[in-house]
């Protein structure tokens, strides 16, 4: 009889056991993916409810033809992932056209492959035309010189480049470059000049990520160029700043001096109101 009342204990206390197990098994895990289940139902209602009020359809082969069309107004010929890419092109060409007429062809050799006395021979020239010209500059106001120096030297290549080319194109338009009242810059013969206010400003990277990590596709250089000159002298330059295979993005402009009256023409025209002002050119590099 004692064995008997054993036995029915210990099977007792297994059932207890096992429907105590049932039950932690059914809060633990049963009960929240039912509750899941539940929440995912309300959501996918609500979001039903919300399309089913929108402009979208709800069948499977009109949303596919939506689809379609908007993949082919993307990506299709003369889509906007075409006009994207000319106008990164456009904008790019003037670095790269510089960059192959120095013989690189490649994205990687130029990168890699410059020296930084690549551009300090660069930057003699440079100094050497503007001087032919009447143009001084000095490191306090181009933020570049001689030794500056950078562990990407093309980097300091494609400033000099922006620099050069684009105080060239201001000339050829007619504009003369404002000087400052205080600081003075020293001549290839040792003298002392009026330095020309023209500065590079820091580079700017854009990237696809807005992680400080993430490798940056476009690169940015600006100028800013303190000019002056008449209407007509800026007009020419920002036209000849945008033309085929060369292309310099404005960032902003700053007029110093009252606009111009109206001038008139013909035999009684007087001389030209002059235009002072600072300009922010700057040119592109996707790598």
């Amino acid at each position: 009889m004692d064995n008997w009342l054993k036995r029915y204990k210990i099977l007792g206390a297994v059932v207890f056991g096992g429907l105590a197990c049932l039950l932690l098994f059914y809060m633990l895990v049963i009960r929240p993916s039912i509750q899941e289940a539940v929440d995912m139902r309300s959501h996918l209602t609500s979001k039903e409810k919300r399309l089913s009020k929108s402009k979208w359809p709800m069948q499977k082969e009109s949303l596919e033809k939506i689809l379609a069309e908007e993949q082919k107004r993307l990506e299709g010929k003369g889509g906007l992932k075409a006009m994207s890419d000319d106008a990164m092109k456009l904008a790019c060409s003037t670095m790269h056209g510089r960059m192959t007429a120095r013989g690189y062809n490649k994205m990687s050799d130029f990168m890699g492959g410059v020296l930084n006395s690549q551009f300090q021979q660069e930057f003699s020239d440079m100094q050497a035309r503007f001087e032919q010209n009447g143009l001084y500059v000095c490191p306090e106001i181009l933020n570049l010189s001689l030794t500056t120096k950078s562990k990407y030297s093309y980097q300091l290549l494609l400033q000099c480049w922006c620099v050069d080319m684009l105080v060239d194109l201001a000339g050829k338009s007619g504009l003369h470059f404002r000087k400052h009242n205080e600081i003075s810059a020293t001549a290839l013969d040792g003298s002392r000049k009026p330095a020309a206010l023209i500065s590079v400003l820091p580079m700017t990277a854009y990237s696809l990520d807005d992680k400080k990590e993430a490798a940056p596709f476009l690169l940015e250089f600006p100028v800013r160029l303190g000019v002056e000159g008449t209407l007509e002298n800026i007009m020419a330059f920002l036209k000849s700043i945008n033309v085929a295979g060369q292309f310099f993005g404005v960032r902003g402009f700053e007029i110093l001096s009252p606009a111009p009256s109206k001038i008139p023409s013909g035999k009684d025209a007087k001389t030209k109101d002059i235009l002072q002002m600072n300009i922010e050119c700057a040119a592109y590099l996707r790598i």
